[in-house]
């Protein structure tokens, strides 16, 4: 084989090596299109915490500022007014409490001494300007017509400011507590009359 040949075939064989020899395979950087696995953490399930409710003024009166038209026995039903701060002042409550009756003994409570449609003063709440409740009695014992008994009613009176219950207590003292009057029949327990008993229908003859 002469010279030239043989460098043709040994630069033809080298071509071949390079090309055939090694990886020739690239390494191709890959992206994804999925969405991140991580889940955002979750929200608390428990109850929010809350701003501490700011309690509001408040006084108790053990004989409030009362009026109306009194009774007489053996039974009544006294009609009851608010008489301080009339109308009582945007976001106050006058909460109606416990009723009692000075001196006792001679009286007892008996909402059953009112009308039906009269409402009971018991566990009420006024605001604005309120119309009257009604205290029912009814005589137990003997007493002269002098010995007057008073219903005495202890409120509680709830207000926005305290200015407002500020004012309430001070016209409740100038008021000076109740002046709802019962006057005792002077002639209970001589007689039986048909206001202490209920009237008995008069039978078919």
């Amino acid at each position: 084989m002469s010279g030239w040949r043989r460098l043709l075939a040994i630069g033809a064989l080298a071509v071949l090596v390079a090309c055939g020899g090694g990886d020739t395979s690239a390494t191709v950087p890959t992206t994804s299109s999925e969405e991140p696995t991580t889940e955002p953490p979750l929200e608390p399930t428990g109850p929010e915490s809350t701003q501490p409710i700011k309690k509001k003024p408040s006084i108790e009166i053990a004989n409030g500022p009362i009026g109306g038209n009194g009774g007489e026995g053996p039974r009544a039903c006294v009609d009851v007014n608010w008489l301080a701060t009339n109308p009582i002042p945007d976001g106050t409550t006058i909460k109606l409490g416990a009723i009692h009756l000075q001196p006792g003994g001679i009286f007892e409570l008996d909402q059953g001494s009112c009308a039906g449609d009269q409402r009971s003063c018991a566990d009420l709440d006024w605001t604005g300007d309120p119309p009257a409740c009604f205290v029912g009695v009814k005589q137990v014992a003997a007493a002269d017509s002098s010995q007057t008994v008073r219903v005495i009613l202890a409120v509680t009176v709830t207000c926005e400011r305290q200015a407002d219950c500020d004012r309430v207590a001070a016209d409740a003292e100038a008021n000076g507590g109740s002046s709802v009057d019962i006057t005792p029949d002077p002639g209970f327990g001589t007689s039986e009359s048909p206001s202490e008993s209920p009237s008995e229908s008069p039978s078919d003859g």
